[in-house]
């Protein structure tokens, strides 16, 4: 196991998610499993999905039978790798994926809420793509970047804004609304952080400065 994490504050249906405490760093060309264990004994599913490979962007969600079972389950009073399988089902269980010029990381892990015991390899539900934002400069010689994904957008509860960069200045995150008013300020070393969970419906406009470098990202909340 490479990390794992526990969800709280759940909604009674859509789309759950959490965040490991640090991203993990994975292997081109290495098979993973993504997956979630829960006790109420209810989960979604589609059968003879993964009867084909499922591509998006990086990610490929293997088709049945070409490395094992896709995907996988298991039964069990409490967390448990699964290997056991059933016509390709899809369990619907999805990963937040950043690229990076240096690694690749695994930042987000989705699940659906009332599942059973049940687990099973990623998915490729679009729902969780990410836009990406980059910005470069050149200090000392040395390229510098700021990189920023949001994630989900819109969203009903809270932003997880993904920054990422070479620079070891401290990160500035200003949120305005869409009168201009400032809502919301702190200073960061990077990393991810989570706003706006107490934010009414709207657009907002986060502005993420660090030394010279500037990003802005729009967010929609829609409670």
């Amino acid at each position: 196991m490479l990390a794992e994490a526990t969800f709280s504050n759940e909604s009674a249906s859509g789309w759950q998610q959490v965040l490991f405490a640090a991203p993990v760093s994975i292997v081109a060309g290495q098979v993973y499993t993504a997956s979630y264990f829960s006790s109420l004994g209810k989960y979604g599913f589609t059968s003879s999905y993964f009867t084909t490979t499922v591509v998006n962007g990086p990610i490929r969600a293997l088709a049945d039978g070409e490395s094992g079972g896709n995907g996988v389950y298991a039964y069990s009073a409490g967390p448990a790798f699964p290997t056991s399988t059933f016509n390709g089902t899809n369990y619907f269980v999805d990963v937040v994926f950043i690229p990076n010029s240096n690694n690749n990381r695994l930042y987000v892990a989705n699940n659906i809420d009332r599942s059973p015991a049940a687990t099973s390899p990623a998915s490729t539900n679009t729902k969780n793509s990410l836009p990406v934002g980059l910005a470069a400069k050149s200090r000392g010689g040395m390229n510098l970047f700021l990189e920023v994904k949001t994630a989900p957008n819109p969203s009903v509860n809270y932003f997880s804004l993904f920054i990422n960069s070479n620079d070891a200045n401290p990160v500035t995150i200003r949120v305005l609304d869409m009168s201009g008013s400032l809502i919301y300020e702190k200073l960061t070393s990077g990393g991810v952080v989570r706003i706006g969970q107490a934010w009414k419906s709207g657009i907002y406009f986060a502005e993420i400065m660090q030394g010279d470098q500037r990003k802005v990202v729009k967010l929609v909340k829609a409670n």
